[in-house]
């Protein structure tokens, strides 16, 4: 069998999505590889770390949907870590799950500005292990509704940026830093980017890429104004009418997200485009209607192919699971664990599908075995090829790896995972008689972390298998 190596590069644009924050509890990613049908780029999570409340760690509490948010906290996830001394805890087991599956983490987390430079330090530590994290600290900082706005200056959270920015470089230089700005919206409102040299133009000068929180529509009340969106006619309603909402076109988004871009630049004074990344976007089912939220997808990721900007390099969809309106399933109120799939689930299936959300492959030279594979990041690493002919009578097709081996492997145009604790795999729903089946495989964490290799100086930033032997088929 002739097996190749394969190089696993960047999509034009990568389809990142969130899962888990205020609105949704997370959800582990067996469940979310196999409902969606392939991995994602990157799985963002929300955290923060407020060590001087009072209540610390504990989460705020449920609330009609949503977890309250204290005096100094912000009701996401609580970052466990420094105080549990260790990495046994969240956001790291949800980190693992994560990059098992092969995918990126974006981590978003909320800070006290007076955290203590020793906490920082230990963060800093804590993601060293977790390869390309994208790190997005205190984000939609030219708000005004989080608590490192409400209780300190524009330029003061850009200084805590900057800081923590310098103590990533050189504790975890594997992280990458994103200064997030939220959107403006058309006819005037009170959110401005604070783009001063002293307020934030520093932070998203040194920031290693930056992104752009905007929701064409939400319902920004949710869920204590009142609003019930089951009584509404969401093809005559207009914005504001019924509760706390926001809403506009298309058109007038992307003039928004340019004006944004041209801002960018001036920062940068006309330097280097850095990298821009869509850090929550959606449009809400509690404004529009769920159906109308599906042909949205369709329509903005559609947009985003044919304008083909070489600087937008992800988008993130928000989110996953949802106890409102931004859920690509809804979180069933009788039990947070499981979902109901929404019209938004289908269309977004669909839409990354399209090649130009979807990771490039390469091929390359030969492989010998045993066989390196290396993992730098879901949008660099190195794996194998090869095909295989399918009979015309079979019932049952199965890949046989060495034990121990951890993949994600992409037959005919099925992705599946094969865990570590298994070393059969049945791809029978992905062939047909007589049929060229091609294999694509890459060994991402099998532990969810980069681990310690005296033989590898450079284990933080790429992760390396040898897997032993060929892989076999069985065909019955």
């Amino acid at each position: 069998m002739d097996i190749r190596y394969v190089l696993m590069k960047a999509p034009r644009c990568a389809a990142d999505i969130s899962d888990g924050s205020e609105r949704g509890e997370y959800v582990p990613q067996h469940y979310v590889f196999n409902t969606l049908g392939r991995p994602s780029r990157a799985i963002n999570l929300m955290y923060e770390y407020h060590p001087n409340d009072k209540n610390w760690p504990e989460k705020g509490i449920l609330e009609n949907k949503l977890y309250k948010r204290t005096r100094r906290t912000n009701g996401y996830f609580p970052y466990m870590a420094v105080d549990k001394g260790g990495t046994d805890c969240e956001p790291f087991k949800s980190m693992r799950d994560i990059r098992r599956f092969g995918q990126d983490v974006i981590l978003t987390m909320t800070f006290d500005l007076d955290t203590p430079d020793k906490h920082l330090v230990q963060i800093a530590k804590d993601l060293r292990p977790f390869g390309r994290v994208i790190f997005r600290i205190n984000h939609e900082c030219n708000g005004h509704w989080f608590t490192y706005n409400k209780q300190n200056t524009y330029g003061e959270v850009s200084d805590f940026f900057v800081k923590f920015h310098k103590i990533l470089k050189i504790h975890a230089p594997n992280v990458r830093t994103n200064a997030c700005l939220n959107g403006i919206h058309p006819g005037g409102s009170d959110v401005v980017y604070h783009m001063g040299e002293d307020e934030l133009a520093p932070a998203f000068r040194i920031a290693d890429v930056i992104s752009y929180d905007s929701y064409h529509s939400l319902h920004w009340g949710w869920p204590h104004d009142g609003y019930d969106p089951a009584g509404m006619n969401f093809s005559s309603m207009t914005g504001g009418s019924a509760g706390k909402i926001g809403r506009m076109t298309r058109e007038q988004w992307w003039n928004l997200f340019f004006g944004f871009n041209e801002l960018m630049l001036r920062v940068m004074n006309r330097g280097l485009q850095k990298e821009i990344y869509l850090g929550e976007v959606n449009t809400d089912a509690d404004v529009v209607g769920p159906e109308a939220q599906a042909e949205w997808i369709k329509d903005f990721y559609r947009d985003i192919k044919e304008k083909g900007l070489p600087y937008l390099k992800g988008v993130t969809y928000y989110q996953f699971r949802d106890r409102g309106g931004l859920g690509l399933e809804y979180e069933m109120d009788e039990n947070n664990s499981e979902g109901r799939p929404n019209p938004a689930l289908g269309a977004y299936r669909e839409v990354i599908k399209d090649p130009y959300f979807s990771c490039v492959i390469e091929e390359g030279e030969h492989a010998a075995f045993p066989a390196v594979f290396e993992w730098e990041s879901s949008s660099s690493a190195r794996g194998i090829k090869f095909s295989f002919r399918i009979p015309e009578r079979f019932s049952k097709c199965l890949l046989v790896f060495p034990p121990g081996s951890n993949l994600i492997i992409r037959a005919g145009c099925m992705w599946f995972h094969k865990d570590s604790g298994c070393d059969k795999l049945d791809i029978s729903a992905a062939v047909r008689p007589c049929g060229l089946c091609e294999v694509f495989v890459f060994a991402p964490p099998a532990s969810g972390e980069n681990i310690y290799d005296p033989d590898n100086p450079d284990y933080l930033d790429i992760y390396r298998y040898n897997m032993s032997r060929e892989p076999k088929i069985l065909l019955a």
